[in-house]
């Protein structure tokens, strides 16, 4: 919702629409519809479009929070936020095969 003074609020909630893209989210770019809601806006590839997002050709680069980075598959294999880190490991197929928050295995598939 937009608070009386025009600055963003955000809900702490995410909702999808029919492709699986993100429509309604926690601190993400936002923009006022007609009927007054909070309404995010992508590019054609699915990145959040805003002048605070960096994008290069079709790769999310940073946001105000995260830096992202690629191998040379074109694979997004790690997440930096202040938080700390997500790595990520593919396989020959380029299959998500490993998932690591911090250095500790998260996750393997």
């Amino acid at each position: 919702m937009w608070s009386s003074c025009g600055q963003l609020t955000f809900s702490n909630y995410f909702t999808y629409d029919e492709l699986g893209r993100l429509k309604h989210a926690n601190k993400l770019v936002f923009a006022k519809t007609p009927a007054g809601e909070q309404s995010p806006r992508f590019d054609g590839f699915g990145n959040p479009a805003d002048d605070s997002v960096e994008v290069e050709d079709d790769r999310l680069l940073r946001t105000e929070t995260h830096l992202y980075r690629y191998d040379k598959y074109g694979n997004q294999d790690r997440v930096q936020s202040d938080a700390g880190y997500e790595q990520r490991q593919f396989n020959g197929l380029n299959q998500l095969v490993n998932v690591k928050t911090g250095g500790k295995c998260q996750h393997q598939c």
